[in-house]
């Protein structure tokens, strides 16, 4: 997902952490730009993925939830800030 270019690792574990605790997100660290991803895989599987994006920085984050706890694994910080040049 695009990100804001101040965005930082802290601001991207505060937004997932309140939103997994139901609550309103301390910063909005995206653009608003449309995401590029793929749908969960069953265990073993694989794929890539590869995706047309233009320069800028950008979030690899996983939306899957602990089937166990119901936990956001982005809150739990799975999730990366990264730059495509």
């Amino acid at each position: 997902m695009p990100v804001r270019p101040e965005t930082t690792e802290a601001d991207l574990q505060a937004f997932f952490e309140a939103m997994n605790a139901g609550k309103r997100p301390p910063v909005m660290p995206f653009t608003g730009a449309p995401p590029s991803g793929m749908p969960v895989l069953e265990a073993g599987g694989r794929a890539l993925v590869r995706p047309a994006l233009a320069p800028g920085r950008y979030t690899l984050v996983s939306w899957v939830v602990d089937l166990d706890d119901g936990t956001m694994l982005a809150a739990r910080g799975m999730h990366t800030l990264v730059t495509v040049r």
